[in-house]
């Protein structure tokens, strides 16, 4: 494969990425909203301080799945609810 190639689709892949995130970051928002669950909340329920909550949900910092783990446990919902999200989130599944 040439070297242009390869750059596309890494290019690409990291699109795809990006997308994929925003989607699961509007997920948890919307699960955390429709339960009528604050961040402040969220927060005594994780163990992860509000502002970083605030921050993942605005996509300005990274999460990792042991974030992820954490919320989808406080929200009593499954993970792969999460990360089975789609690009526009249209109720609950």
């Amino acid at each position: 494969m040439p070297i242009v190639d390869i750059a596309l689709m890494s290019q690409l892949q990291y699109k795809q990425a990006e997308v994929r995130e925003a989607a699961i970051l509007a997920s948890l928002r919307h699960f955390r909203k429709v339960l009528k669950v604050t961040q402040v909340q969220l927060a005594q329920l994780t163990g992860i301080d509000q502002p970083t909550l605030s921050s993942i949900e605005n996509g300005k910092c990274r999460f990792t799945v042991r974030h992820l783990l954490k919320i989808s446990s406080a929200l009593k919902i499954d993970a792969k609810r999460l990360l089975d999200a789609k690009s526009k989130q249209k109720g609950t599944r």
